[in-house]
């Protein structure tokens, strides 16, 4: 069994592609052992697992050398944002101590599960997209 040159710098890919919720994970349970307030810690590891999604999906277009490529993740990447934007909402309300701490708790829980539906989609298509374009590459 030979491998290819391109098998461990596709299987590299494959594993970065999570990167993003293994950030997430790591900084919930470092912040946590800081003892840091639930939704900060929420708050931040949302802000660096996003961070690096998109740092991962740059490099790859410029990896790629194909700018087009990110098209269709663009509407999940907005929406990744604005359900970021959501969370600092509802964070800056329980920084500020404005309604109940029940409300925003759940309201958090609720908003954090829609990011990581979001992020898992991205993911996956992200994915899809550059199978497609290594095909692409492959047939030039």
């Amino acid at each position: 069994m030979s491998l290819k040159a391109d098998e461990p710098a596709e299987k590299l890919e494959k594993d970065l592609d999570y990167f993003p919720v293994i950030i997430f994970i790591v900084l919930v349970f470092t912040l946590e052992l800081f003892q840091v307030s639930k939704p900060t810690a929420l708050f931040f590891s949302t802000l660096f697992s996003l961070i690096s999604f998109f740092i991962i999906t740059t490099i790859m277009s410029v990896k790629y050398k194909r700018p087009d490529m990110m098209q269709p993740l663009y509407p999940i990447l907005g929406w990744l944002a604005v359900v970021f934007l959501f969370i600092l909402i509802i964070v800056a309300l329980h920084w500020y101590r404005i309604g109940e701490f029940t409300l925003h708790w759940v309201i958090l829980l609720i908003a954090i599960l829609f990011y990581f539906v979001l992020l898992f989609r991205a993911i996956h298509l992200f994915q899809e997209v550059r199978k497609r374009s290594s095909a692409s590459k492959k047939k030039r």
